[in-house]
């Protein structure tokens, strides 16, 4: 009977031993299942990484042209008032050539 309940107890604890293996290896399994989670997560960072320095660049791009375009109708406005000058400039002379010319066609003061 002593060795019948010796026998039971190492079946048992055997059992008990291979129940144990089995959970561990269930753990190991989840483990690497974790392991190739946080792989695929670290790609994914990287490429998500890739991609903000390329939206980084854009942005810094776009402000770059918007500089140069405030800059460029800075410029073009003060080319503008000076063509308006000019321009004025340019009427009020041929106005005066005109009034001239027919001043000298007419002659008021020959009369």
């Amino acid at each position: 009977m002593f060795h019948n309940c010796t026998y039971l107890q190492i079946i048992a604890t055997v059992k008990e031993i291979h129940e144990r293996h089995d959970v561990v290896m269930e753990i190991e399994k989840k483990l690497l299942e974790l392991q190739q989670i946080f792989a695929d997560m670290a790609t994914l960072v990287d490429a998500q990484g890739e991609t903000l320095n390329d939206i980084e660049n854009q942005v810094q791009n776009a402000v770059d042209h918007i500089q140069r375009g405030t800059g460029e109708l800075r410029t073009a406005k003060r080319l503008q008032k000076k063509s308006r000058k000019c321009m004025f400039i340019a009427i009020i002379i041929l106005l005066v050539i005109a009034a001239i010319v027919v001043l000298s066609i007419l002659k008021p003061w020959a009369k």
